[in-house]
């Protein structure tokens, strides 16, 4: 990926940091350190947020997400995104496939999934608030959430034919 530009820091329709939900959930406990840290508390603080892990809602904006505290992968990476936006860390909303264990009765697959890419300073590095930890990820398209934009990496998946995995060294 190219590295930032401002379209990474600025305020969209769907990474509405300026509203207040969103305000209030880093109001008075902005994270401290290097963008790492700063982004993994943030990550923390998303998945808590969002106490209902559902599909229910098709597609919310970061503010709509921090008020009804309920969503899917794509509320957790909207919202990511834009706290990390509003304390000034280049975001992108990332969509592509999530390797699982176990998804609906499915064993070891890869599922449809949401994150954020976030520039530490030399580099954008994944954060995900509704799968934390080390995931297996195959990025497709990253852009600033907008769903127009965010489903263009979605025809890719049709076509998209995995023949072998190698792990990058960090």
């Amino acid at each position: 990926m190219s590295p930032p530009s401002e379209r990474d820091v600025e305020r969209t329709d769907w990474l509405d940091f300026d509203t207040e939900a969103v305000r209030d959930l880093i109001d008075g406990s902005t994270p401290s350190g290097d963008n790492v840290e700063r982004m993994q508390a943030l990550q923390d603080l998303v998945n808590g947020h969002i106490s209902k892990k559902s599909l229910n809602i098709g597609y919310a904006s970061a503010g709509d997400a921090a008020r009804l505290r309920e969503g899917d992968c794509t509320e957790h990476a909207l919202l990511l995104a834009a706290l990390g936006r509003a304390i000034g860390i280049p975001t992108r909303v990332v969509n592509g496939l999530a390797y699982t264990g176990d998804f609906e009765g499915n064993k070891a697959v890869f599922v449809p999934h949401a994150w954020v890419a976030a520039w530490t300073g030399e580099r954008w590095q994944a954060f995900d608030a509704a799968l934390p930890g080390r995931q297996l990820r195959i990025a497709l398209y990253a852009e600033n959430g907008d769903p127009w934009r965010f489903y263009k990496g979605i025809d890719a998946f049709g076509k998209l034919r995995i023949t072998a995995i190698t792990p990058r060294e960090e």
